[in-house]
């Protein structure tokens, strides 16, 4: 089930996600979430992580305890995300 968000705008996201993932923040990260429907979640991890949650689409983990990602962790993070946005405008053409 595909959320209700801009897709072009969640594309620039994307895009300006993947080219900054070397020094992705945590807050980089919430604000694709965002971009593709997520709602952040920040009292549900302690403190050491937030949850973005959206209805029909996998939960996303979002370390807090470093000031920027690691690189595999963003680019594994990038790639989930892309995956829900790929699925999202695959799920509207078939519904269109």
């Amino acid at each position: 089930m595909a959320s209700s968000y801009d897709r072009a705008k969640a594309q620039r996201a994307l895009a300006d996600f993947r080219l900054k993932r070397r020094s992705a923040t945590p807050e980089a990260v919430a604000a694709v979430c965002t971009a593709l429907g997520y709602e952040i979640d920040k009292k549900r991890g302690k403190g050491s992580h937030w949850a973005a949650v959206r209805k029909g689409a996998p939960p996303v983990t979002i370390p807090t305890g470093n000031k920027v990602l690691g690189l595999k962790t963003a680019t594994g993070m990038l790639t989930a995300l892309e995956e829900v946005f790929e699925r999202d405008g695959s799920n509207e053409q078939r519904q269109g």
